[in-house]
């Protein structure tokens, strides 16, 4: 009965360890984007207009350097201005302007408007980070990048 007891208690803190950012973040985009859309990439890059400012430039930076890449989409959120938007970032087919704010929901909770990098697995999200003071996602994703580009020369 001790073994079965210790087995419980041992898969109850497993479940209570989901990373609430993942559950956030994945209820958010499936209800932007919708499995079908969300399955064709790897990663989703979300750039808030209004937040930290430094991050959201090096986002908005990363986003004209690799815009076109293939498997990333892009999502611009909590849009003050289009058209400020408009004037730093040309906007592609592999960009979304989310203009009801559904992304903003998963970041209640989760910290300040970061950008942050999804990791996207047949459409189900497998990790969040962020771009800020204390994570480097968007360094960590431009490595894997300029990785597969070297693969493909």
């Amino acid at each position: 009965m001790k073994y079965f007891t210790t087995i419980i208690s041992a898969l109850i803190l497993l479940a209570g360890c989901v990373d609430r950012r993942v559950t956030d973040f994945q209820t958010a985009l499936d209800t932007l984007l919708g499995q079908p859309t969300m399955s064709r990439y790897d990663y989703i890059v979300i750039i808030p207009q209004e937040g930290c400012d430094g991050c959201i430039t090096f986002a908005e930076d990363f986003y004209n350097s690799y815009g076109n890449e293939p498997g990333m989409l892009f999502v611009f959120t909590n849009i003050i201005s289009e058209k400020k938007l408009g004037k730093r970032v040309k906007l592609t087919e592999s960009s979304v302007v989310d203009k009801g704010g559904v992304l903003i929901e998963a970041y209640k909770g989760n910290g300040l408007l970061y950008p942050c990098v999804v990791t996207l697995d047949k459409g189900k999200v497998k990790k969040v980070g962020y771009e800020s003071p204390d994570e480097d996602s968007l360094m960590e994703l431009e490595l894997i990048i300029q990785s597969r580009q070297d693969e493909n020369e």
